[in-house]
């Protein structure tokens, strides 16, 4: 079985079932992002899906660890257990902000590079100082679950392990609920007649 640690790295990276910001706004991925899941530093972990009754905010499921959430009610966490996994968030928070903004920034530098049709070598740089700042940020937070997960008992890991996997299965079908909506829409859309098509009143062609 693949270690908890390995297994909650994807889940940092997609905490919501809301679509990435790319997706929402209709157009398309920028070339630096595209294959990248959208990135939420303020929950940490893998909060628990809408479905399973999770306390939602502006910024999304309420971090799995606290007393409001779900996950936490099943694992049957401690207050001590509770207030160490926050302890350990909010120390790692200001890091993992300021490795999120960097990366960002070099996203940005790179886009610009690409649109402005800038040299091999000069993109290149960049890519491989993007790739530096995701590694840097990836690592930040891999070591904090790490930290995190020894707060836990060995019938909680498991139990854990359970319930992301079961939060993943409804991840997965949520999202391809969506992209069949999508396509239905899309579907939709293209099957509406043609207004200047339409006959006129009198059975005429519309002009």
């Amino acid at each position: 079985m693949p270690s908890l640690c390995r297994r909650l790295l994807p889940a940092v990276f997609m905490l919501t079932l809301v679509l990435p910001a790319h997706a929402q706004s209709g157009g398309p991925a920028s070339p630096s992002k595209q294959g990248q899941p959208g990135r939420s530093v303020q929950s940490g972990q893998p909060g628990p899906p809408p479905s399973r009754g999770g306390q939602a905010g502006p910024r999304g499921p309420e971090p799995w660890w606290r007393e409001r959430s779900p996950f936490s009610k099943e694992l049957g966490l401690t207050k001590e257990q509770t207030d160490r996994i926050e302890k350990l968030f909010q120390d790692t928070r200001p890091e993992l902000n300021r490795l999120d903004d960097t990366l960002r920034r070099r996203e940005n530098t790179l886009d610009a590079l690409i649109k402005d049709d800038s040299s091999e070598a000069m993109i290149s740089q960049q890519i491989d100082k993007v790739e530096d700042a995701r590694g840097k940020l990836n690592k930040t937070r891999q070591m904090m679950l790490v930290h995190m997960r020894k707060a836990l008992t060995p019938l909680q890991l498991a139990k854990f392990e359970t319930l992301h996997a079961q939060w993943q299965d409804e991840l997965r079908r949520a999202q391809l609920e969506r992209e069949k909506l999508e396509r239905d829409h899309k579907q939709n859309q293209n099957q509406k007649p043609d207004p200047r098509s339409a006959p006129d009143r009198q059975g005429r062609p519309g002009a």
